[in-house]
């Protein structure tokens, strides 16, 4: 995994997700989309970029824990 941050944009193609549909999410759960996207994949935002706290297998771990 690259040191590079991604925006929000991408990091939503990083997981596959229609980034629409995050901010739909995350509108419903009274959460800004940074708020939202950081509380979802465990990324953290710096400066309007994310970057990943870990290793790309735990952060796919932690997003499953998260939607169950």
């Amino acid at each position: 995994m690259t040191n590079m941050g991604l925006s929000q944009r991408q990091l939503c193609e990083y997981f596959g997700w229609d980034y629409r549909t995050i901010a739909q999410e995350a509108k419903a759960k009274k959460l800004s989309t940074h708020e939202y996207v950081q509380q979802k994949t465990g990324w953290i935002l710096r400066r309007e970029v994310y970057y990943p706290p870990f290793n790309h297998s735990e952060a796919v771990e932690s997003n499953h824990s998260f939607n169950n």
